[in-house]
């Protein structure tokens, strides 16, 4: 089995997706494929530290994080989570730490330290407007995030 089908299970289990329903049957939105694109960008395209940064660090620590929260609040709703959540809640926090012996420590305000800032931010930006695009918060009423330059190193 994997991720995907654990995923479908659960939610034809409990009634987000009809018998013969397929996820793909609600569109991503715009900001959701802007997320992934930037994804498979820096699997394709960029060095080993900016995969390390946006995969590992970022989005399995955003998804342990998130799972951690969520498994308590679905089961708390009668939902219990099982399969695909439970597996991520433990698994994203090992993938979180792998390759990060293959990128250099620097200095937060060097010009390495900043790029790497730089990507962090990247990725948390994409994420919360995709969250925010699946809460269907409207642009004009989504929070501001301070840009790259804002931030205090």
């Amino acid at each position: 089995m994997t991720h995907p089908h654990d995923l479908c299970v659960w939610m034809r289990e409990f009634g987000f997706l009809a018998a013969d329903e397929e996820p793909t049957s609600v569109p991503p939105s715009l900001e959701t494929l802007a997320y992934g694109s930037y994804f498979i960008r820096s699997v394709m395209r960029e060095p080993i530290c900016h995969q390390v940064i946006t995969l590992n660090l970022m989005a399995e620590g955003m998804a342990r994080d998130m799972f951690a929260t969520i498994n308590p609040q679905l089961a708390e709703r009668g939902l219990p989570p099982k399969g695909y959540w439970k597996v991520h809640e433990k698994a994203d926090m090992k993938h979180q730490i792998l390759g990060l012996d293959l990128i250099p420590d620097h200095e937060p305000a060097s010009l390495a330290g900043r790029r790497y800032a730089r990507i962090a931010w990247e990725v948390a930006s994409l994420a919360r407007q995709a969250l925010d695009s699946w809460g269907w918060i409207p642009p004009e009423l989504r929070q501001k995030l301070p840009l790259p330059h804002d931030l205090k190193a």
